[in-house]
Order: structure tokens, then C-alpha cells, then sequence
């Protein structure tokens, strides 16, 4: 785990100098979550610890460990304040036995310009394991970062056995078509906190969302396209390959303004 960079992580109730963390992470089965942290508040952290609860019943059987989390995240803040950054929490097995561990992560988040202009994304036929579980994946990583280093974009989008589009690599993507949504269904996604906020915000403005994975050939029909993420929040898309989209889409303009509303909120009740 080279992403460290507070001066320490938190294991099992301690504070460790981070020089440890990769011999402490060394070839376990690691499950996490990535939480942003801004003007000093974990956004939507129960929603990040629900989830991981839920990739650790699925994989583990296992009960729930969100106030042990929780708990673990307030002490981490307590003593490594963070105003705006990203934390990481991690469950390590070795066997049955495993370790909490918190830290934070390195973040890259888009500037404005990619805000106003959009970014451009590739597809791939690269495919999760286990959708829906939140899990350690090396060579996935290394394969995503040498394919969006290799074509130069933002993003790398996944797909289904049939070839559909179904999410990014690290965020879901949505579609505009006919003033409403399609994104995929949840069973062939990581079902993403800010993908279901924004699924809240379009169902409170009676937007109407198709869940359907789009092969790339239906691409060209659309009217718009964003990607969602911890990192990227509400990220407007203005290429697919070949495909180019309209960025200054009023369905998604609107979206984007609800979303940052909806964290201002969660910042002013913490």
C-alpha cells in the first residue's frame, strides 16, 4: 500500500509509523473503502461503512463491523486531522483472522476545467470478479493504470460477458437520453454512494432511470454522459472512444448543482 501519506495508520486500536503498512498488508485478501474527507467531515460515512458491511457479508458471512469502524475513523481524525483528503479503511484477512486499518490516501481530484469541459474515457473488455464486492484487486489496478496512461484518459469503463458497458473502473458512469438516465443495474456494478445519491437526487426530481448497460454501438444515441465517484463526485463526460457527447447538458448541469447542495448539507449537520 505505497498510496499512504498521513505519517501513520491506525491497526487493531494503535498507531503504527507508516513505513509498516506494506509489510501489514502483504498478501492478504483485503476488502475497503475510499472515504473524502471535506472542510474536515468523512461525507456520507455511514453510507461507505453500510456498504462495506454488505462486501463483507456477501464474501464472509460476517456480522456487522460498522460501529468498530466508525470508531476507528474517529480516532484516526482525532490525532491526523484531515481538512480535505481522502481516508482509506481496509479489513486485512490472513485466514479467519483479520485487521482494521485506517490511513490516509492520496487523491487526485479533477480540476475545474474537467468540471466545465468534461473528460474523456475509454471502453475496455476488462471485468470485475465480484461486482458487488468491494475487493483488493493488484492486477486489475495495474492494468486499468497502464491502459489509461497508454490512450491518455480519464477513465477506464468496464464491461459485462456480452460486451455491455456497465461502470468505470473506479467510478459508475450514467447516461442522458430522452431527458431521463440509463445506468447499469446494480447487480453488475459496485454499487457506488455517490451513483445511489444521484439516483435520489433524479428520482426527487422525477427524472425516470432505465437500468440498462448500453453495448458502445448505442452510444451515438446518446444526449449526455457523467461519471460518479468519491473522487470525481459528478464528472461530465464529453468522449467515449470516438463517441463525443454535449457537456453543457441541462439534465446533468442540474445534477451536478444538487449534488454539491446535498454535500453542503452533510457538511453543515456533522
Amino acid at each position: 500500500m505505497k498510496d499512504i501519506v498521513s505519517a501513520a495508520y491506525f491497526k487493531d486500536g494503535r498507531f503504527h509509523p507508516k513505513t509498516g503498512l506494506e509489510g501489514d498488508c502483504s498478501g492478504l485478501e483485503i476488502y475497503y473503502e475510499v472515504i473524502r474527507v471535506t472542510e474536515g467531515v468523512p461525507l456520507f460515512l455511514i453510507d461507505h461503512l453500510l456498504r462495506l458491511d454488505a462486501s463483507l457479508k456477501k464474501d464472509r458471512k460476517m456480522p456487522s463491523l460498522l460501529s468498530k469502524v466508525r470508531t476507528a475513523v474517529a480516532e484516526f481524525l482525532l490525532k491526523h486531522p484531515v481538512k480535505e483528503g481522502n481516508l482509506k479503511v481496509l479489513i486485512c484477512f490472513k485466514g479467519v483472522d483479520f485487521s482494521l486499518i485506517v490511513y490516509q490516501v492520496g487523491h487526485h481530484y479533477p480540476d475545474k476545467a474537467m468540471y466545465e469541459n468534461g473528460v474523456r474515457l475509454s471502453c475496455s473488455a476488462l471485468q470485475r470478479g465480484n461486482p458487488m464486492v468491494k475487493k483488493w484487486n493488484q492486477e486489475m489496478k495495474q492494468e486499468v493504470l497502464r491502459k489509461k496512461t497508454q490512450q491518455d484518459v480519464f477513465e477506464i469503463l468496464l464491461s459485462d460477458d456480452e460486451g455491455r458497458i456497465t461502470e468505470g473502473s473506479k467510478s459508475n458512469i450514467f447516461f442522458v437520453s430522452g431527458g431521463n438516465l440509463i445506468t447499469a443495474p446494480e447487480h453488475l456494478v459496485l454499487p457506488g454512494i455517490t451513483r445511489q445519491k444521484v439516483i435520489e437526487i433524479a428520482e426527487a426530481m422525477g427524472v425516470e432511470i432505465s437500468y440498462q448497460a448500453p453495448f458502445f454501438s448505442e452510444l451515438k444515441q446518446m444526449e449526455g454522459a457523467f461519471l460518479t465517484g468519491t473522487s470525481p463526485r459528478v464528472l461530465p463526460v464529453y468522449q467515449i472512444d470516438e463517441v463525443r457527447f454535449p457537456v453543457k447538458q441541462e439534465l446533468i448541469k442540474e445534477i451536478m448543482k444538487r449534488y454539491d447542495d446535498l454535500i453542503e448539507t452533510e457538511i453543515q449537520s456533522a
